[in-house]
């Protein structure tokens, strides 16, 4: 075999090889980096969001994580196989979260919106209103395990030991709860549980035939500690007032066939639980008035352009009717007739509470001191 023969040989065998050389020194090389960043190009599986498609991809869904990046970020480069392997991944697992990105550089007016001020700047957003920062690792796992929670339920139920090793192989720790029985129930105001309550009556001779084969809760959804407890069952819809989120505001605060009182609370502070037990006595109070509504909405999570809480927690009076102004409770005292009377001064569609809805609202009488 002649030497121009061989070397021909070894230069072709270098061209076969070599891209697998290339391959094997960096899983992701700079052309998939610019592939991943390159807003034209995308992938199936991370959204490319613009100022065009916002409400029809990220306002419309009920998750979702995007990632504000610049095509010149490095952090944005390194970023981005991991994102992309994190997307291809919740897409199996969370098929109903968008996993998708905008490049600030051109799309300015999504970065002016969320007050973006570096890259990447990942957030997150339920029911298309920013709930929250991103703030878990920065690699395709980290990417995965933040949005499964977020997303997940709270515990799962195993029945079979195959189940349960399962779930042990893909967790590094396991948190197991052996139950003999399951619950049943019963949330409402303090005088549901009195003894002349028939409900409650009825409650107490199930929860005697059903005896170690369901355990029966009771919850007074007017007392301070009712809360974690109602979370904990996921019993938001069950208390007295109204739950309000980013995809019902319209459709509650802003019906103009109601009057409606609106909370925007903070679960940390601590003049929003001390509130509590008073304002679900207000839904209770009006819980027979149909044309007056008691809401509450968490103000960390949800929020809207016409909602405006300078602080926690914010009492706002939104009156029935057409082009109404919404009236902010600005008394210092938060009590249960205080409240009563704002609304009976700020409604716009007249009601009578039963008198004794009423009289516990009147003021004392003259002369004599409130304790």
């Amino acid at each position: 075999m002649s030497r121009s023969t061989i070397l021909l040989a070894f230069a072709a065998l270098l061209l076969i090889s070599s891209p697998l050389l290339i391959r094997g020194q960096d899983e992701y090389g700079d052309e998939d980096l610019d592939a991943a960043l390159d807003a034209g190009a995308g992938t199936d599986d991370v959204a490319v969001i613009t100022v065009a498609n916002w409400e029809t991809v990220v306002a419309s869904s009920k998750f979702a994580l995007i990632e504000f990046y610049a095509p010149w970020c490095g952090h944005c480069k390194t970023l981005a196989p991991h994102y992309v392997k994190a997307a291809a991944a919740l897409k199996k697992t969370a098929p109903h979260v968008v996993i998708g990105k905008v490049d600030a550089t051109v799309e300015a007016a999504l970065g002016t919106r969320f007050k973006v001020s570096g890259y990447p700047t990942l957030k997150w957003f339920v029911d298309g209103v920013e709930a929250s920062d991103y703030n878990g690792g920065r690699d395709a796992e980290g990417l995965i395990k933040w949005v499964s929670k977020k997303t997940g339920p709270p515990a799962l139920t195993v029945s079979e030991v195959d189940e349960l090793e399962a779930m042990e192989d893909k967790s590094e720790v396991t948190v197991l709860g052996y139950f003999s029985a399951f619950e049943m129930i019963l949330v409402g105001p303090a005088d549901l549980f009195e003894p002349s309550s028939e409900v409650f009556s009825a409650f107490k001779v199930a929860a005697k035939k059903f005896k170690g084969q369901l355990v029966f809760v009771t919850v007074n959804n007017e007392a301070t500690e009712a809360e974690p407890v109602i979370k904990f069952f996921d019993l938001k819809e069950a208390a007295g007032a109204a739950i309000v989120v980013g995809k019902s505001v319209d459709s509650i605060v802003f019906d103009k066939t109601k009057d409606v009182l609106l909370e925007v609370y903070a679960p940390w502070c601590g003049h929003c639980k001390k509130l509590t037990p008073i304002f679900q006595k207000l839904a209770t109070r009006f819980s027979k008035i149909d044309s007056v509504v008691i809401a509450m909405m968490d103000g960390t999570e949800n929020e809207h352009p016409l909602i405006e809480a300078k602080g926690y927690p914010s009492l706002i009076f939104f009156p029935a009717g057409e082009d109404t102004t919404p009236v902010v409770f600005d008394g210092k005292e938060r009590s249960l007739a205080a409240l009563t009377k704002f609304i009976k001064k700020s409604a716009t569609i007249d009601y009578e509470l039963a008198k004794k809805e009423a009289d516990a609202a009147a003021p004392p009488p003259s002369g004599k001191d409130e304790l």
